[in-house]
């Protein structure tokens, strides 16, 4: 895949086109790009003039002053020396890239089949053919960045816009919950933009069940038609 822009240095352009007409600058600037899309440049006039979309007799008048930022190639073509050594550095540095990738994929890879490899024979099994490796440290951090992006949208949409108290409010109020949380082993902590657009902060912590305590009380606060029945029966007495 070819890179689609290339450098240019801003001070070393005007300094070489500064006694240069707009045309001048103008068809310059058009032949680089042609150039680096498309490959060399055609040297016969009548070409060139389609591909600058100018007529042959305009080109013969503007073109002496740009030819001298060109030289023709092995196979008769128009070139621009430094565009090309331009691009032959950002395939070099593409490519080294690409191998770097690799080789720290296959590592990673390969450090997951060994562990996996090697949990099956302690544990007597016979090694898996095509074990799967585990998220990554970066897929991880990926999808906790989205989570992130997620909350931040969520918080912008609170109106009014939050102040300290209210800020203290739900910070209260996720501290209240911690405990509940990790009770749970942290199973059925709410996505932080869920938690935020459902206004969580207003939530009252569960107490301890007992007999007198209203069912209906209890099981609002359930995360899924499972953990609701489940409650429900705990408040009732049935488990």
């Amino acid at each position: 895949m070819k890179a689609p822009a290339f450098q240019l240095y801003a001070g070393d352009f005007l300094v070489d086109t500064i006694d240069w007409s707009l045309e001048e600058i103008g068809l310059y600037t058009r032949l680089l790009c042609v150039e680096w899309a498309n490959g060399p440049l055609p040297s016969q006039p009548q070409k060139l003039a389609q591909i600058a979309g100018i007529t042959p007799r305009k080109l013969a008048i503007i073109w002496p002053k740009i030819a001298r930022k060109f030289v023709i190639n092995s196979d008769e073509k128009y070139i621009n020396l430094r565009l090309e050594e331009t691009r032959e550095k950002q395939d070099k540095y593409s490519e080294s890239r690409k191998k770097g990738a690799a080789a720290k994929w296959s590592k990673t890879d390969a450090h997951a089949y060994a562990h996996a490899d090697g949990m099956h024979m302690h544990n007597g099994c016979s090694p898996s053919p095509t074990p799967t490796p585990s998220p990554t440290l970066k897929q991880k951090n990926i999808k906790n960045i989205k989570h992130i992006g997620d909350a931040k949208k969520a918080w912008s949409e609170i109106e009014p816009e939050p102040d300290d108290i209210f800020l203290e409010k739900v910070l209260n109020t996720i501290r209240t919950f911690m405990p509940k949380w990790a009770e749970d082993e942290y199973k059925f902590v709410p996505l932080p933009a869920t938690w935020i657009r459902a206004k969580r902060w207003n939530d009252e912590v569960v107490k301890p069940l007992n007999g007198n305590q209203d069912i209906s009380q209890i099981t609002r606060f359930a995360k899924g038609p499972a953990e609701w029945l489940r409650m429900r029966k705990q408040a009732r007495g049935e488990l």
